[in-house]
């Protein structure tokens, strides 16, 4: 799982509530940062902050490398 989230304390929450309960989880400071390691790695399921820098959370999805093999993307706030 790739969480993205600029805020640290936010970040290290989710980490570890997620971690508890059982899944792998790989952090992103930022959009661009996620971005990136979507690229490299495929991941079954990403949670984004909307406002980030450099690259927000709506953009990370639109422009994410790996869209074509997810099919749909769900997302809230």
């Amino acid at each position: 799982m790739l969480v993205a989230e600029d805020s640290i304390h936010v970040r290290m929450l989710l980490k570890s509530i997620l971690e508890s309960a059982g899944y792998k989880v790989t952090t992103a400071v930022d959009g661009m940062e996620a971005f990136t390691l979507c690229g490299r790695k495929h991941f079954d399921l990403g949670v984004s902050d909307v406002e980030m820098p450099r690259l927000n959370g709506f953009d990370l999805i639109r422009e994410n490398p790996r869209r074509q093999e997810a099919g749909r993307a769900a997302v809230c706030w």
